[in-house]
């Protein structure tokens, strides 16, 4: 026996698939044949079972052992069906012994049989390697061939005929999708501590300055002369002439050569009635008089009308230009924010170091909101007609009705405190 593997293709349940070895003469017909050396023996068809992956191996009696009337004998290797229900045939001839891939033996069948004459032809055993011939002459080089294609020129010109012209660049590639971002670096100050400077951030940028240097060099100075731009030589007459100041105060006064007059220097002039005394008294008046500027100032930065406590007739007004701008601010100190604010419609209250968080406003008629907690420490009195609770709307004070020794009255208190928002009526009849 002649041992045959292969490999089904395609999966599957292998089961399912039907194969068998069956004897065939050289047109693929069913043929009947026998050993001759085990008498009475007929080569029978032999079922193949593959394994679960495909593969499957079966032993067949080799075609040159078998007579058969129908002359040159094959195995008919059937794997499944198709679709349509045909046979997938493959016809391999089996030599006399050892193991063999079924690819490697599949034959071409002939058109028709001829008795006892073999008509299918397979490949045989690999012949031994023959012997070496003898080595041919050496052919010409590639510059000989060149040559003699009717070229001239040294080998040097031969390899540079070799190279072509450049070629149109290629278009360019598409971008490339972008890296991920790289986690940020050591600062310099980070990278200073860990080469050893100890110290703060602070100390690290003072190192940073060295010492003042020394000045540099200075040019020459040009000569003396006329412009924006030129220097004077420290030898320079102009800078060494000695003259003495000529006083002169007298021509500035009154009949002198160069009188100052009130119109100049923009005073009051004597002819208009009123000496620089009187003006001075009158302006000391208006500044701090008991109703002078300064009176007002004061009374203003020491929480009063007035330097001597009186009071303030009348009303006072402040008009802004935006409904958002503050009417009055409250600050203390050096503190970023205002403590109080008053603004045109509500009044906001916050620490001063941090920004105000606490409001008072005017939401709708006859009606104050404020959109932060407001917590009553002594008593809270309600002098209204409606009530809510918890967002509900605000109802009349409920009455609560029924018998108290049944479930009435109850029923009608919870009825009552869910209406003002109080609880949830989650109960059951």
């Amino acid at each position: 026996m002649t041992m045959v593997n292969g490999t089904l293709l395609g999966g599957g349940d292998t089961r399912r698939v039907e194969m068998r070895a069956t004897l065939v003469d050289v047109t693929g017909a069913p043929a009947v044949g026998y050993v001759p050396s085990l008498e009475g023996e007929l080569v029978r068809p032999v079922a193949i079972l593959p394994e679960p992956d495909g593969d499957w191996t079966v032993d067949l009696t080799p075609n040159t052992l078998i007579d058969s009337a129908a002359g040159d004998t094959l195995w008919a290797v059937q794997e499944g069906r198709t679709l349509s229900g045909a046979p997938i045939i493959t016809h391999i001839l089996v030599p006399e012994s050892g193991e063999w891939w079924v690819g490697e033996l599949r034959v071409d069948l002939a058109d028709a049989p001829t008795g006892q004459g073999s008509v299918v032809y397979a490949p045989g055993p690999a012949g031994e390697d023959g012997a070496d011939g003898q080595s041919g002459a050496d052919g010409a080089s590639a510059y000989e061939v060149w040559l003699a294609a009717g070229n001239s020129g040294t080998e040097a010109d031969f390899l540079g005929s070799l190279r072509g012209e450049p070629g149109t660049p290629g278009t360019s590639g598409a971008d490339g999708q972008n890296g991920a971002v790289g986690e940020d670096g050591a600062s310099a100050y980070e990278v200073a501590v860990a080469a050893g400077f100890t110290g703060s951030e602070m100390e690290w940028l003072a190192s940073l300055t060295g010492p003042r240097g020394e000045p540099g060099p200075q040019p020459p100075l040009g000569s003396a002369g006329a412009g924006p731009d030129v220097a004077l030589r420290s030898t320079d007459p102009a800078l060494t002439d000695a003259r003495t100041p000529t006083a002169h105060a007298a021509s500035h006064a009154t009949g002198g050569t160069d009188p100052l007059t009130a119109a100049a220097i923009g005073a009051y002039p004597a002819a208009d009635g009123n000496t620089l005394n009187s003006f001075v008294t009158d302006l000391q008046n208006r500044v701090g008089g008991q109703f002078g500027v300064e009176n007002r100032v004061g009374a203003l930065e020491g929480g009063k009308f007035d330097k001597a406590g009186g009071s303030l007739s009348g009303g006072l007004t402040v008009n802004t230009a935006a409904a958002g701008d503050a009417l009055l601010a409250l600050h203390v100190g050096a503190e970023t924010f205002d403590r109080v604010r008053v603004l045109v419609d509500r009044i906001e209250w916050g620490p001063g170091p941090g920004a105000r968080d606490t409001n008072l406003r005017r939401s709708a008629a006859n009606e104050l909101t404020t959109d932060d907690a407001l917590i009553v420490s002594l008593m809270l009195r309600h002098l209204g007609s409606t009530l809510g609770f918890y967002g509900a709307a605000a109802v009349a004070r409920p009455t609560v009705n029924g018998s108290r020794g049944g479930n009435a009255a109850l029923a009608s208190l919870l009825a009552g405190l869910a209406s003002l928002g109080l609880i949830v009526d989650d109960t059951t009849p």
